[in-house]
């Protein structure tokens, strides 16, 4: 934690560009976990592409003015620690971090959930984690788009066989009635 004043303003300012950038915030309770179990979820976010800090409430206060998640100041007491998404990475990516945290150890607990002007109730954090990976909606809509064409090929492919079978009919046609 940040013990001179240098260091306080490098902090509210890092949380500050963290707040100012992210599309999600996600803070939780850790009162309880150990360095190692804090290190085990700062390499889970690192690994999903997620910011994670601890906070320094007041600090964190500060450095929260401003920004699209002011809101959440009220929100801020006891150990916390924020998990940040950004627009160019997975926008639900720090509520997975956390959400699949919390699975594994049940002491850490969600404290508030929140987009950019807007607080959710710390159960939407389901919601916000399920939402899909960059990758699986780019899948999803790759398959939208493909669906018509492949309607579209296997009617194209269907027409020349009805077109033999409906001749081959007006043939049979034509020598049954003598024609």
């Amino acid at each position: 934690m940040p013990t001179t004043q240098a260091a306080k303003h490098k902090f509210v300012a890092d949380i500050n560009a963290l707040a100012s950038n992210a599309v999600l915030m996600v803070t939780a309770d850790y009162r309880g976990l150990t360095t190692v179990q804090l290190t085990d979820l700062r390499m889970r976010a690192y690994a999903g592409g997620v910011s994670l800090r601890v906070l320094k409430n007041t600090l964190a206060k500060r450095a929260l003015q401003g920004t699209a998640y002011e809101q959440l100041s009220n929100e801020l007491n006891g150990p916390l620690v924020a998990a940040f998404s950004h627009a160019e990475k997975e926008p639900g990516a720090a509520a997975r971090v956390l959400r699949d945290y919390c699975k594994d150890h049940e002491i850490v607990t969600i404290k508030s959930v929140a987009l950019p002007h807007e607080v959710l109730a710390p159960d939407d954090i389901d919601r916000l984690a399920d939402l899909p990976t960059r990758e699986q909606a780019l899948a999803q809509l790759m398959s939208l788009l493909r669906a018509p064409v492949a309607q579209l090929t296997a009617v194209l492919q269907q027409l020349p066989g009805r077109l033999v079978r409906s001749l081959s009919a007006y043939a049979d046609h034509r020598k049954e009635s003598g024609q």
